[in-house]
């Protein structure tokens, strides 16, 4: 199995969509993102919504199954009281 990982995106969707374009040519059997995918515990809940599904969207666009934990704690409990 080949496996796509990364980490940090701190809601950075533009490197997600760099990720996806260096990547176009390969072939993965799935995404493993290993935390951090928002900035929850800095911005405000309708940034942190605006990040999530603009993160999401993006990886529902690379059409292979994802794996992932959001990060700190923190982060996860904001996102669930969402």
């Amino acid at each position: 199995m080949n496996f796509l990982a990364f980490s940090d995106l701190h809601g950075d969707a533009s490197t997600l969509i760099l990720l996806r374009e260096s990547i176009k040519d390969e072939d993965f059997d799935c995404m493993l993102v290993a935390g951090d995918l928002t900035n929850a515990d800095l911005v405000s809940t309708s940034e942190t919504i605006r990040q999530v599904n603009e993160i999401f969207s993006i990886m529902e666009s690379f059409k292979i199954p994802y794996y992932y934990v959001w990060g700190l704690p923190n982060r996860e409990h904001k996102l669930a009281s969402m």
